[in-house]
């Protein structure tokens, strides 16, 4: 398939009419997506069916263009008889960059709330392995109760700076 116009292109200066006309449609396609587009577009010369795709291009620039295509069948006038494409591409970088932006908050959202339950309940095992050790330290008069009791309050007191610094992360 080739390209050819009869209207008007949204012209670039890496992306002229001069120099896309009657080149090979598969010079614009990923090399990954070029059987997959080309069997989309034999599909519409094969049914008659329109058919909508996305593409990315690379420009020589490195920016990534993604487009919205449809393929829709050529007749000619008064005949069923299909002689070639017509394709149609509209510029949806971006809608594309925006969506993957909506993805990203999302997920952000879903980390923090995840993050704000995993506080709750570690403050909550804390506050259980806390409170008898500090009862420990103050009723026993064996030091090594309170040896014990001390060294358990301090890394339960380490473990709540970490969680308390989790939740000023997550807000």
């Amino acid at each position: 398939v080739k390209v050819h116009s009869t209207g008007k292109i949204d012209e670039r200066p890496y992306f002229t009419m001069g120099n896309v006309e009657g080149t090979p449609l598969s010079t614009y396609l990923k090399e990954d997506r070029r059987e997959e587009i080309e069997a989309i577009l034999q599909g519409v010369l094969r049914t008659g069916a329109p058919a909508r795709y996305e593409t990315e291009y690379s420009t020589p620039g490195g920016e990534v263009i993604y487009y919205e295509s449809q393929a829709a069948p050529r007749r000619l006038p008064d005949s069923s008889e299909i002689v070639g494409l017509t394709l149609s591409a509209r510029d949806i970088t971006e809608h594309k960059r925006l969506e993957q932006e909506v993805i990203h908050l999302e997920r952000m959202r879903v980390s923090g709330e995840l993050a704000a339950g995993v506080s709750h309940n570690l403050n909550n095992m804390l506050t259980a392995v806390l409170g008898p050790a500090q009862m420990l330290l103050r009723k026993s008069d064996d030091p090594r109760v309170q040896l014990e009791a001390k060294t358990i309050l301090t890394a339960g007191r380490r473990a709540q700076d970490l969680v308390s610094k989790l939740d000023q992360s997550v807000r």
